[in-house]
């Protein structure tokens, strides 16, 4: 019997959980594009929308209703031109990382392992407030306790220096790469939502 060609870790169906969340963006014409932190009074500290995938959900489902039950805003996922080795839907390709204009599939997956055989999948997207949306308060889980802050980008993000500045909030590192690795790919799918004032 042969084994396979690569290091495999195979887990059954109660060793991992499959999670998704969002990098949330509010983007008002005239206003400077923002991005939406949590705040989780309970532990004061400062995360991003996630949650477990319900049952017979998708992921990018998962992630826009995550984020509406946390942020209490209705938003929607965010097309970025981005690297992907998606294929497209019915052509048999090779499976290589291309570019790819209008994606919404996840641009960043964490493996977190728990324990020994207990892992957790999160699967990040970028999402976008709808547009008119206002903020509800009726959407959390009895368990949750988040505030919903919107931050400014402004500066230029193409320096560093200014992506650390607007990631330092976050209480994690992780998240704060994940926040820095979106707003690299809105800003070189739309540098103009920048220049707003």
């Amino acid at each position: 019997m042969a084994s396979s060609r690569w290091p495999t870790t195979q887990f059954v169906s109660h060793e991992f959980v499959k999670s998704a969340g969002s990098v949330l963006f509010s983007r008002i014409p005239g206003h400077p594009l923002q991005v939406c932190f949590l705040h989780y009074t309970t532990k004061d500290e400062w995360l991003l929308p996630k949650g477990r995938q319900d049952l017979g959900e998708s992921l990018s489902d998962a992630a826009v209703r995550e984020t509406f039950e946390e942020t209490g805003f209705a938003c929607k996922l965010l097309p970025v031109t981005m690297m992907t080795r998606a294929p497209e839907p019915g052509v048999d390709m090779k499976d290589f990382p291309r570019l790819v204009r209008n994606c919404t599939e996840p641009f960043t997956v964490t493996v977190r392992h728990v324990s020994d055989r207990d892992v957790k999948f999160i699967w990040w997207f970028i999402a976008i407030i709808s547009p008119g949306a206002k903020r509800r308060d009726d959407t959390q889980m009895p368990s949750e306790n988040f505030e919903s802050v919107l931050c400014d980008l402004s500066g230029d993000m193409s320096e560093e220096s200014t992506l650390d500045a607007v990631v330092s909030r976050l209480t994690f590192e992780d998240d704060r790469t994940i926040v820095k690795n979106a707003i690299k790919l809105v800003y070189q799918t739309h540098p103009d939502w920048f220049d707003a004032k």
